[in-house]
């Protein structure tokens, strides 16, 4: 019987580095799943998933908090523009994040502080109801996109009268 003198057998330097690359790369994709599951991601997913190019006022490096806690550093983009609220995640994050596009009429937001920051609160989806904590300031931004109670309404009831001429 003959023993290694290494502790590692037969296996080159290559071998185990491959073997961290694929584990961290397993780690990632798991973890991002998890989180889009989670946070309410892939719910929105579904019905508000943006494909092409967003036209609009665009921030990066956003911070924002969707559900159970799931933190978004300094890692989300977000625009608006007059028809809704354009999210994605920056590109080492994007894994399981597809780009999104929501109504106007499918957002709400309140002021809300969260652990002695100011902050306000969307809610994202009017079925699926996720939560959205940004910054305050950017809040305040995004506020100035936002169209008013009355032109929502005024919006819906527009949007009636074609369906119902289209009958």
């Amino acid at each position: 019987m003959h023993i290694q003198g290494n502790v590692l057998g037969g296996s080159s330097l290559w071998d185990i580095d491959a073997g961290v690359v694929a584990i961290a790369a397993l780690v990632w994709f798991v973890g991002s799943s998890l989180s889009a599951l989670g946070s309410g991601w892939h719910k929105l997913a579904i019905r508000f998933r943006h494909r092409g190019t967003f036209e609009g006022d665009v921030r990066r490096f956003q911070t924002g908090v969707m559900r159970w806690a799931s933190r978004y550093n300094y890692s989300l983009v977000l625009g608006a523009n007059q028809e809704g609220l354009y999210i994605r995640t920056m590109w080492l994050a994007r894994m399981e994040h597809p780009p999104l596009f929501v109504p106007w009429s499918e957002v709400t937001a309140i002021d809300q502080p969260r652990r002695f920051r100011e902050g306000t609160l969307l809610t994202l989806g009017r079925k699926e109801q996720v939560p959205l904590w940004v910054l305050r300031r950017t809040g305040d931004w995004l506020r100035q996109y936002m169209p008013s109670a009355g032109e929502i309404v005024e919006k819906f009831y527009s949007q009636r009268e074609d369906v119902d001429r289209a009958d």
